[in-house]
């Protein structure tokens, strides 16, 4: 975590220490992979969003009136 900040800072660059082409030759690119599954479930995902609880709850409030 950075100092002084509210929230850990997990991003880096796999390739921040290469320093040579030969360095990207010998890459491990297979552990990067992901199955064929998992990017159908991401374009699912993307494509069929979910409603948020508060959409869903301002929704009923507008179709059916407040009740009290």
């Amino acid at each position: 975590m950075p100092k002084g900040s509210l929230y850990f800072d997990s991003v880096y660059h796999p390739l921040e220490k290469a320093e040579s082409p030969e360095a990207l030759k010998n890459y491990d690119w297979e552990s990067h992979k992901v199955g064929d599954e998992y990017v159908s479930s991401l374009r699912g995902r993307a494509e069929h969003p979910r409603v948020s609880l508060y959409t869903s709850s301002a929704r009923e409030v507008f179709t059916s009136g407040v009740r009290a």
